[in-house]
């Protein structure tokens, strides 16, 4: 799956996304971090200002909670955007 197409995904899914599958595509998209003793999961971004993407399960469920899918979807559209402004153009004739 390209990054349009995880994004679609979350989109489609906002109230009922999988935190496994939130991870998923996280680590696709983002680096992780090494994080012990915790359940929170930790991707550092590639760019300044929120360098980090902080996602934790939902005790006793397998739901990710919204606004975690929220944040991973803000983050999955700027490193598109990113990912859009940086591809060369055409070469113009």
């Amino acid at each position: 799956m390209s990054l349009t197409d995880d994004i679609d995904e979350l989109e489609r899914s906002l109230k009922n996304t999988k935190f496994d599958r939130l991870v998923v595509i996280l680590k696709k998209h983002f680096e992780a971090r090494a994080t012990k003793g915790t359940s929170h999961v930790l991707f550092k971004v590639p760019w300044s200002g929120d360098p980090l993407i902080n996602v934790q399960p939902t005790k006793g469920q397998s739901q990710a909670k919204q606004y975690q899918v929220e944040q991973v979807l803000k983050a999955l559209r700027k490193l598109q955007q990113q990912q859009q402004t940086s591809e060369p153009k055409g070469e113009e004739t």
